[in-house]
């Protein structure tokens, strides 16, 4: 029976959020303070009731009220990340409407915007202040190897549905992008440290200046993270998904007159990690990664209705995982975009971007995964062009269109065209319908992947072969949506999308198991299966007010493929997902924060091995107490309370899984002056 209390008191502190978020305030009530509001353009029709409402840049690569925008895009705060307490940026993910997120192990996710989600699935597109972060090898995200910091991310922007337009090819279904801070926003001195049950470390040490036209800030951090064997008690399996990192991040910013501003950064992350599973070969020991990403930008206003920017960036990366492989990769991308707004109500974007890929393989184990095209240099190039309309003080109308050309596959094709309608004059009910096409291109890991795999006691218990495929030909996605934003009072804001999706050309692993006699042995290769329809949509009420924050969501996402058991390597979405997050401000600089989500079952790739994934609820509580006007912080929480153990989840190409560490104990000391 005491099983029970936790969840009840919880309960109870979800109607307590829910009451004091929606009751009576005045202006002497507790809370954050305010932001400073941002001034309307004169002739604008943004109203004051919008303004406590983001501005975005995902969904077409320049500010536009999330009011305003041309594709449903989600927002998770500085303040989400703070308060939440967690340290990986897929943690916080999976509290945002329509996100699909499982934990692999403690060092690995399975990441998507409505589904199709794995460890090397690449339909989602991760960007770090709008410049790709995706692995040129198999593509897909790699959360745990970006030397970013939580405590200096501004805001993370999801995208739900096709960004390809913008962004180019991978862009598939969504949009994650990462959005630090501006130097100038992180001057003086922060340190944190956090310690949970299980002995895991998270600290960062930041420094942040300026002197005359320049401003920059640096951060240095430690993690270090125990084997889910290790971190659950009486555990009954083997696990090697232990992490050692440390990592560094420098940006800095120099002013070159009024109209010129010039930046520049570099981070690096050097890892130690235990070894995996894949394709029935686990040789343990331990795993070697580093990375190191860096850019240059210049941007340049010539007058009121002209602006742009140039800027490179290179991310560099070295892989050494016994069970995969031993590679270098480098990517250097040169990027130009510039905006013009040639009469009033009148907006052009044009751009263009050229990116080479070096790929090298330094194997030396014939078991590990080999591309027989190695070493290898790959080639993007993509023009994109976005203009926006406002055609009448109520109708908005914008269209964006992007071509890539990819060396190692085709020429393609991005599109996205929208309208905005305000259904009334004050703008407090706003509605979007939109078109979109995108396309994603398979990197040289499904293309050119060999592997030969003998057999291997308790793993695999005949040979496992997987071939290249060069024929591979880009996917295809067209979405069609609505979306409304209304303002339903002061504070209140209801967010409905809703989409249907026309797939072709999917992607998938097909296995066949053979016999030489006497030995039977299995065969796999990746085609261009077939196609999928999918449909659903999101609903999110927002309740702001000064003592707190309340927002509560629905999605169903569902997704049919063309063929009965047809692979395509990643997980169909979980059909319903829900969640709430609410955070209240208390007196005497006290802050509750609450996040919650339930997913339903996951359904199982039948072509990679996956097997489904048991419907899941996570809730996580937070509180915090400020000391000296906010110098210094001290938190205590708890993450995953209602699970002992978070369910096992067997990504692609693997023969094994086990449980992940659920119910976590942490506190947090964090200083700033």
């Amino acid at each position: 029976m005491w099983r029970l209390a936790p969840d009840r008191l919880l309960f109870g502190l979800v109607l307590l959020l829910a009451g004091l978020a929606l009751g009576p305030l005045t202006a002497e009530e507790v809370g954050p303070p305010a932001p400073t509001p941002k001034p309307t353009k004169p002739g604008s029709d943004e109203l004051l009731l919008f303004q406590d409402l983001p501005e975005v840049v995902s969904a077409s690569r320049k500010p536009e009220s999330i009011t305003a925008s041309s594709a449903p895009v989600s927002v998770v705060s500085a303040e989400d990340i703070h308060y939440s307490g967690l340290q990986r940026i897929p943690e916080i993910l999976q509290f945002v409407p329509g996100m699909d997120v499982l934990r692999v192990d403690r060092n690995r996710y399975a990441v998507g915007v409505r589904g199709l989600h794995d460890v090397f699935s690449d339909r989602t597109l991760t960007l770090i202040d709008g410049r790709n972060a995706e692995s040129p090898i198999f593509g897909g995200s790699e959360f745990t190897r970006y030397p970013v910091f939580m405590e200096d991310i501004d805001r993370i922007e999801v995208v739900r549905g096709p960004g390809g337009a913008a962004w180019g090819a991978n862009a598939f279904n969504g949009v994650i992008n990462v959005i630090s801070k501006k130097p100038k926003d992180t001057q003086g001195f922060l340190g944190t440290d956090t310690t949970d049950q299980n002995g895991d470390t998270y600290s960062q040490l930041r420094w942040g200046a300026s002197k005359g036209a320049w401003a920059w800030r640096t951060s240095y951090g430690y993690t270090q993270e125990k084997s889910s064997a290790e971190a659950i008690p009486n555990q009954n399996f083997k696990s090697n998904d232990w992490n050692k990192e440390g990592a560094f991040d420098g940006v800095a910013t120099r002013d070159l007159g009024d109209k010129t501003v010039f930046s520049m950064g570099l981070g690096y992350q050097y890892q130690r990690q235990g070894d995996f599973e894949f394709l029935g070969y686990e040789p343990g020991g331990m795993g070697l990664l580093s990375t190191t990403r860096a850019f240059a930008r210049i941007d340049h206003e010539f007058n009121a209705h002209l602006s742009g920017y140039m800027q490179w960036f290179g991310n560099f990366a070295y892989t050494d995982q016994p069970s995969l492989q031993r590679s270098t990769t480098a990517q250097n991308d040169f990027e130009a975009q510039v905006n013009y707004e040639p009469f009033d109500g009148h907006k052009l974007t044009l751009g263009m971007n050229v990116r080479r890929m070096d790929i090298d393989l330094h194997n030396y184990d014939p078991s590990q995964v080999d591309f027989p095209t190695a070493p290898q240099t790959e080639y993007f190039a993509g023009l994109f062009g976005i203009y926006r309309w406002e055609a009448n003080k109520r109708v908005t109308l914008e269209a964006q269109l992007r071509g890539d050309d990819y060396s190692e596959t085709q020429t393609d094709w991005a599109s996205r065209a929208s309208v905005l309608f305000a259904a009334t004059e004050d703008h407090r009910h706003n509605l979007r319908f939109s078109v979109a096409k995108s396309f994603r291109t398979p990197y040289i890991g499904l293309r050119d992947l060999d592997v030969v795999r003998p057999p291997q006691a308790g793993l695999s218990p005949i040979p496992f072969f997987v071939s290249p495929n060069h024929d591979l030909k880009n996917e295809e996605m067209w979405s069609y949506e609505i979306g409304y934003t209304g303002r339903l009072a002061d504070g209140i804001t209801l967010r409905a999308d809703g989409y249907a999706q026309r797939m072709n050309q999917l992607a998938g692993a097909v296995t066949s198991v053979m016999r030489v006699p006497p030995i039977p042995f299995a065969t796999t290769q990746i085609f261009n299966i077939d196609g999928a329809k999918a449909y659903g949509g999101e609903i999110e009420l927002i309740v702001q007010r000064k003592m707190g924050r309340l927002s509560a969501w629905y999605g169903y996402n569902g997704f049919y493929t063309d063929r009965t058991n047809q692979p395509v390597r990643a997980l169909p979405p979980a059909a319903n997902k829900f969640g709430l997050t609410g955070r209240l401000y208390l007196p005497h600089e006290v802050t509750l924060n609450l996040n919650y989500k339930h997913t339903d079952r996951n359904i199982g790739d039948s072509g990679n091995f996956n097997t489904s994934v048991a419907p899941s609820n996570r809730l996580d509580f937070t509180v915090s107490k400020s000391f000296d006007k906010g110098r210094f912080e001290l938190m205590t929480g708890v993450t995953d309370i209602l699970n002992d153990t978070d369910t096992s989840v067997r990504p692609i190409g693997a023969i094994t899984s086990h449980d992940t560490p659920g119910r976590t104990f942490f506190a947090r000391f964090q200083f700033k002056f």
